[in-house]
């Protein structure tokens, strides 16, 4: 489900994408989404390794050197066995990144569609200096 929803958000706010959209019609519009949505999916699996690596460095850090009071640390363990509302926490974490990547780069994109403030005239563009 985020993957299609991240997908179609993207593809409705970028031109080039929106343009492949326009000329495809029937299935190939829903695995085009879908195309954008795992690639932001995929961003959300690596980042959330990227934290789990850094949870097993610090895990690491803090055996060899007692930083803290606990003798083993296992943060990383905890991170993967850590559950929201009956769903594995990295699995929420994932989707979270997933969306957090989609949104910046579908509204900060060179190519975004910017719905937020109209055109400006051309006079307030160009400036005319008398003589």
């Amino acid at each position: 489900m985020v993957l299609m929803v991240c997908g179609y958000w993207y593809t409705s706010r970028d031109m080039s994408s929106r343009l492949k959209i326009k000329r495809s019609f029937g299935w190939d519009v829903y695995f085009l989404i879908a195309l954008y949505g795992c690639i932001f999916v995929l961003q959300g699996v690596f980042a959330t390794g990227i934290v789990w690596l850094i949870l097993l460095a610090a895990s690491a850090i803090n055996n060899t050197f007692a930083l803290t009071s606990l003798v083993h640390a296992r943060w990383h363990v905890d991170f993967m066995t850590w559950s929201f509302l009956g769903i594995q926490a990295p699995v929420v974490i994932m989707l979270a990144f997933a969306v957090l990547f989609c949104v910046y780069r579908s509204n900060w994109a060179g190519s975004a569609i910017n719905r937020q403030q109209p055109p400006r005239p051309l006079s307030a563009i160009v400036t005319f200096e008398r003589y």
